[in-house]
């Protein structure tokens, strides 16, 4: 899910950038939006590898969106895993209803 979200939010945002790149238009609200959608979907990896000088060719760089997307998969794991620990131990501490 999030691998096809990073992925057509960053194509649907390029794709509007490039419809008004002739005319020099600002960017709309939506545009701004999908771009920041974008950026927050690729972080950590794919933001990280804007500094790192070594390019990735041709197929191996959409590796890159499954790792990052892997890494977004087990932190929301781990999140709702811990959430549940501490509802489950809440329960446990506070007895029967």
């Amino acid at each position: 899910m999030h691998f096809a979200a990073c992925f057509g939010s960053l194509l649907v945002s390029f794709g509007a950038t490039m419809d008004r790149f002739e005319s020099g238009a600002a960017a709309t609200l939506q545009e701004r939006a999908l771009h920041a959608l974008s950026a927050v979907l690729q972080f950590p990896l794919l933001t990280l590898m804007r500094f790192i000088p070594t390019k990735i060719p041709g197929l191996l760089g959409y590796l890159l969106f499954f790792a990052n997307s892997l890494i977004w998969g087990i932190a929301i794991s781990l999140i709702i895993s811990r959430i549940q620990n501490q509802l489950a131990q809440k329960r446990a501490t506070s007895g029967p209803a």
